[in-house]
């Protein structure tokens, strides 16, 4: 009885933003609020992760028991800027999950040039330069349940709504909607997901002269987890696709050789009817294994871009730290992190 308003409403929130400008890089430092565990297997988790975080879809949420927070933080391109985050995730009903999460983007040192000027040999005049830091504060909360269709079949459908503050340093304020399901097959260990960022298009709000709005992004993801018993271990390994609605701008590369035999590469955006090989190239690959309930390691790739990290679970696996390392061609990038569970 209540689709056909809901329906109704999100078409009006959406044709309320439909004349407002966009782009594919509107929410580009979304990507920013991950975790460490994401992060080493390069944000393949999409079916097996919490959900609390952009990494994972709400509809994982009602599939976690326990009552989890978490504080990460993260330095990237040699600390030139750092990311810190505080996540809740919890189960407050039998088939509900819920959470919190609370991220802030911090970039020191950057040099306003606004109020100088060029003298006539063209260099930039250094009287009116001043120094500034730009910031973002992220707030996301989720919701989700958990049909259990047969016993070892069951359904997670799940929302979050993101909500967004920054100053660049102008001040501007955005608001999205994400919306996810995941399907957990028990017996084969198989967990299937599909997660829709900016179901609602993600709206930003500069000024009156100004606002943008980015596109929405269609994922899927599916994960496969199997114990092993006589090495003490468990493993899982994540496929996490690119955006199937071809969103993301640049998402592939072409490279030449010159005839001083020079390597060009060349960017370049193309939508999967076009090149379906982006399914593979654009993926995201990643695996975890477990020692003994205590000890971790991973390890994912995605869009020539490696990453690995270890975790460390104590006391029963109540508490624990996890650490991630990202290659990059500006600099090497590092996560680290630290939850509780009750």
């Amino acid at each position: 009885m209540y689709c056909k308003p809901l329906m109704l409403l999100v078409g009006i929130f959406s044709y309320g933003f439909s004349t407002v400008s966009g782009g594919y890089y509107a929410n580009v430092s979304e990507a920013l609020m991950a975790t460490p565990i994401s992060a080493a297997m390069a944000g393949s988790d999409l079916s097996v992760s919490s959900g609390a975080s952009v990494e994972g879809t709400p509809g994982n949420l009602p599939f976690d028991s326990l009552n989890r927070l978490s504080l990460a933080y993260a330095g990237y391109f040699h600390n030139s800027f750092s990311t810190s985050m505080l996540t809740w995730s919890g189960k407050p009903w039998s088939a509900i999950g819920t959470s919190l999460l609370v991220g802030y983007v911090h970039i020191p040192d950057i040099l306003d040039t606004r109020e100088s000027s060029i003298n006539e040999s063209g260099e930039l005049k250094e009287t009116h330069l001043s120094m500034y830091s730009a910031s973002k504060v992220f707030f996301r909360a989720g919701i989700g349940r958990r049909f259990n269709l047969t016993p070892d079949i069951a359904l997670g459908a799940g929302a979050a709504v993101n909500a967004k503050r920054f100053r660049l340093p102008d001040l501007g304020y955005g608001i999205s909607l994400d919306a996810g399901i995941k399907s957990l097959f028990s017996k084969p260990g198989i967990a299937v997901a599909i997660q829709v960022e900016n179901l609602t298009s993600s709206y930003i709000y500069w000024n009156e002269s100004f606002q943008e709005r980015s596109f929405p992004h269609l994922r899927a993801g599916i994960g496969w987890e199997r114990a092993f018993p006589y090495i003490y271990g468990v493993l899982r390994v994540c496929y996490a696709s690119p955006d199937l609605l071809a969103n993301e701008g640049i998402n592939d590369y072409t490279f030449e050789t010159t005839d001083n035999n020079n390597t060009v590469e060349t960017p370049g955006h193309y939508t999967l009817y076009e090149k379906p090989s982006l399914l593979a190239t654009q993926g995201r690959i990643g695996a975890e294994y477990t020692v003994f309930k205590t000890v971790v390691f991973r390890t994912g790739i995605a869009n020539r871009k490696f990453g690995f990290g270890a975790g460390l679970r104590l006391w029963k696996q109540q508490a624990g730290l996890d650490f991630a390392y990202i290659a990059h061609d500006l600099a090497e990038t590092y996560q680290l992190s630290a939850h509780y569970s009750w």
